[in-house]
């Protein structure tokens, strides 16, 4: 092999090698992007759970008052 035949080879693979690391800070961004979707997502749901779980409380620990005053 020729040093000018060397010199092109390391050339290509220095090329691929930036090449793949655009494309994994190009994957780690998207990561991050869905990481923080599914947290606001986490957060909101949460959210939701508590509201039902606490209405379910309230409505079983008033539900005799309710059906007094809805039966009138």
């Amino acid at each position: 092999m020729t040093d000018e035949s060397i010199r092109e080879r390391i050339a290509k693979l220095e090329l691929a090698a930036e090449n793949q690391e655009k494309t994994n800070e190009e994957i780690l961004k998207k990561l991050n992007q869905i990481t923080t979707e599914m947290t606001r997502y986490k957060g909101f749901l949460g959210g939701i759970a508590f509201f039902a779980s606490s209405l379910w409380v309230a409505i079983t620990l008033f539900k005799e008052y309710i059906l007094q005053h809805l039966v009138k």
